[in-house]
């Protein structure tokens, strides 16, 4: 795991217009996510190096039932992303197969099961 990145990431989110623009004027901060389907955890989430990405997301968002996206828009941003977790490379990808088995192993031996 870096303690620091050599450098700087350009991230893009995408977001319903109003919002965005009550963003950048400051009258909103972004919000947290906090669904039980956020595999990766609680947070903001933010495409690397990819506004089109963002964009498609809002956009496929805008047309589920309860969707707070009106009008797809894509904020960028510059991260400073500091102590990282980085999925790309192979020892942390060792590290979370192994810590996976680890918790798998202690669900088991208390009885509990796998969070789906």
């Amino acid at each position: 795991m870096y303690t620091k990145k050599p450098s700087f990431i350009y991230g893009f989110h995408g977001l319903d217009e109003k919002i965005a623009l009550k963003i950048l004027t400051q009258e909103l901060n972004f919000k947290s996510s906090e669904n039980e389907y956020d595999w990766l955890g609680n947070g903001i989430y933010f495409w690397e190096n990819n506004p089109e990405r963002a964009l498609t997301y809002a956009k496929e968002d805008s047309k589920r039932k309860k969707s707070k996206i009106k009008k797809p828009f894509v904020l960028g941003t510059v991260i400073d992303l500091g102590n990282c977790f980085d999925l790309l490379e192979q020892r942390n990808l060792e590290f979370l197969a192994w810590a996976y088995s680890e918790f798998e192993k202690s669900l088991k031996e208390n009885n509990k099961e796998l969070p789906a």
